[in-house]
């Protein structure tokens, strides 16, 4: 009986991934909006998600390079250079936002998570933190997360947990099953999952909110 109970806290409300159609042009005036534009994640939650990453690192090889998928003002990419790793690379969909974080002499390069403009294996450690709920087609996004990695690299992607799509956001995932399931139909063959979990169990990355957070290796060829 309580294997049963924890089964379905863990698994929430059996529900589907919501997603909204929309065509291209009607996404990326989403994207555009001027709430959207303004929006800036607080400092210090990007900080403790970083330094969750820095301590699941320990004892591995340091990546060679590192992407952030989806940098906005590319302030996480300043915040890695501090952390003394110099080879870091942020791309963001969004023209004023890079135009931005490149006057702060930040390394930010405009780009789409559907179509990454980086060579297969690009990166030893691809950062994406909530980012891809913004996403058209978050199955296309993670295949592209995947492709740009290197072989035996991670891949480190938070997200809010939520039951509907209203608001902010483009796609809501509603609970960690189906987050496994979008991982293993993006990239199944080419990936371990490493850990997947709530914000309850890590309890470092989000002390306010529901998230999730999915680290994947990419398997060597």
């Amino acid at each position: 009986m309580l294997r049963n109970v924890a089964r379905r806290l863990y698994l929430g409300t059996r529900r589907n991934i919501d997603t909204r159609p929309m065509a291209a042009d009607d996404y990326l005036k989403v994207q555009y909006r001027g709430d959207k534009l303004e929006y800036v994640l607080p400092r210090v939650k990007i900080i403790s998600t970083v330094q969750y990453l820095i301590r699941f690192l320990e004892g591995r090889r340091p990546p060679s390079s590192i992407l952030d998928a989806g940098a906005r003002d590319g302030w996480t990419v300043s915040l890695f250079n501090q952390l003394g790793l110099d080879n870091v690379t942020g791309v963001e969909l969004i023209e004023p936002l890079v135009a931005h974080a490149r006057a702060n002499g930040r390394n930010v390069v405009q780009g789409d998570l559907h179509e990454l403009p980086f060579a297969d294996g690009s990166f030893g450690l691809v950062f994406c933190r909530h980012t891809l709920e913004h996403t058209m087609d978050p199955k296309k996004a993670m295949r592209e997360l995947v492709r740009v990695c290197e072989p035996g690299g991670i891949v480190f992607i938070t997200l809010p947990i939520e039951r509907n799509a209203r608001g902010k956001h483009t796609v809501a995932i509603p609970n960690l099953r189906l987050l496994k399931q979008l991982a293993l139909d993006a990239a199944g063959q080419r990936i371990d999952i490493l850990k997947i979990a709530r914000s309850a169990e890590t309890r470092v990355i989000i002390p306010d909110g529901d998230e999730a957070l999915l680290i994947l290796r990419k398997k060597p060829n």
